[in-house]
């Protein structure tokens, strides 16, 4: 699920109770000892989305949460054993929480209540709270104390005028680094149903975001990432197979820079600088960069470089 997953797990980020507030079974007080867990699991290449240790009064578990897009039978497999390891490997009982991020995306199908997995003579089970986004109420994320947790507000369920409240929360922020930071994952988070009042408020209140990279990160973007590969398939069909192919990679390749460059770091490179990069490496180079970049500064150096390379 690409863009969301990666902001899923860094609206945590520094913050340690963020999303365990929001997502967590259960309330956290003063007298509450939270460790903040590890995302991969030492035991086997798995990597969770949250974890965190907790510790109250006598009792100790482990609060594991995962955000899903779509829920299919190979996902509930996975989550099971992320599970199932996390209990291994801290020994502790563990509450799974799955929270379906879009109603587009996960249709109607209603997880089991308990979802079980026979492997021969050992039978994994598990029992997870299953939370919807867009059904929780904004007033949760705007009457809690974690700023992080702001952009999820785009894709949750909000009263007339909540939506516009967040915005103007993120416009106070005096640290612009993390002011265009959280805007930008608002219009992330806004977009999974395409949410136009943030949109546009956003893009009313910063400058930032142009209707192009806005576009890239919708549905409809979706959608035309989409064409770009049936277009580049078709292509190496007429032309040649191998060259058609390399050509969808690279139009895919340069809509996902889009993509991550849209949601990071606004306005910082737009679809012409994108198209004249002409190499896959190249494209996809940069893309891991901006990934990786912790600051608006190294973004740019990243893109500087690639450009210079290019030319």
């Amino acid at each position: 699920m690409g863009r969301f997953d990666l902001s899923f797990k860094s609206l945590s980020d520094g913050k340690n109770w963020t999303l365990l507030r929001l997502f967590g079974s259960t309330p956290i007080d003063a007298a509450t000892r939270v460790e903040p867990l590890e995302r991969e699991l030492a035991m086997a290449i798995k990597s969770v989305d949250q974890a965190y240790l907790l510790e109250r009064g006598g009792e100790r578990w482990v609060e594991h949460l995962e955000a899903e897009l779509v829920l299919t039978k190979d996902d509930l497999e996975a989550i099971l054993e992320r599970a199932a390891l996390l209990s291994i490997n801290k020994r502790a009982p563990v509450r799974t929480a799955i929270v379906l991020l879009s109603r587009r995306h996960a249709g109607k199908a209603e997880p089991p209540e308990v979802y079980i997995s026979d492997r021969g003579s050992l039978q994994l089970s598990m029992r997870p709270r299953v939370l919807k986004l867009w059904e929780m109420p904004a007033r949760l994320v705007l009457d809690g104390p974690d700023m992080e947790a702001w952009p999820l507000t785009g894709a949750m369920a909000a009263a007339h005028g909540e939506l516009d409240e967040a915005i103007k929360r993120l416009a106070a922020i005096e640290d612009g680094e993390q002011r265009s930071r959280l805007a930008a994952e608002m219009v992330t988070w806004s977009c999974l149903n395409y949410n136009k009042e943030v949109v546009d408020g956003i893009r009313a209140r910063f400058n930032m975001v142009s209707t192009k990279e806005v576009l890239l990160a919708t549905p409809v973007g979706e959608e035309l990432v989409e064409y770009g590969r049936r277009e580049g398939r078709e292509e190496g069909r007429e032309e040649g197979r191998e060259e058609g192919r390399e050509e969808g990679r690279l139009i895919e390749a340069r809509q996902n820079l889009l993509l991550i460059a849209a949601s990071r770091f606004p306005g910082l490179i737009d679809s012409a600088a994108a198209d004249s990069l002409s190499g896959l490496t190249q494209v996809q180079g940069l893309t891991r960069a901006l990934v990786a970049a912790d600051s608006l500064e190294q973004a740019r150096a990243a893109v500087s470089r690639t450009l210079d390379r290019q030319t």
